[in-house]
């Protein structure tokens, strides 16, 4: 493969000249800026309820078990009248908030 100068020159304007890169490499490019993060009131009270929530110690254990073993074996049934109505309460209560 042949390089031309044309193609090292435009190389050199892309990535700078190779004066410019001894300065960045030395520590001569200036103070380092830092990075900062503001989070709103409504964020720190989302963080309080998912906090909330993980410690919520109310997790009905034997429910859950009774539920998938009744999916196993195929006798889970769905109550449609309460999965329409729990999808209408949502829906409100999200509007809600």
């Amino acid at each position: 493969m042949k390089i031309s100068s044309l193609q090292v020159q435009s190389l050199l304007k892309i990535y700078g000249r190779p004066e410019n890169r001894t300065k960045v490499l030395r520590g001569d490019a200036g103070p380092a800026k830092s990075d900062n993060v503001t989070i709103s009131d409504e964020g720190r009270l989302k963080q309080k309820a998912i906090q909330a929530l993980g410690q919520k110690d109310d997790i009905r254990k034997d429910k859950i078990d009774e539920i998938k073993q009744a999916m196993a074996s195929g006798t889970y049934q769905v109550n449609p009248e309460k999965v329409a109505e729990q999808i209408i309460y949502g829906s409100i209560f999200d509007k809600l908030v």
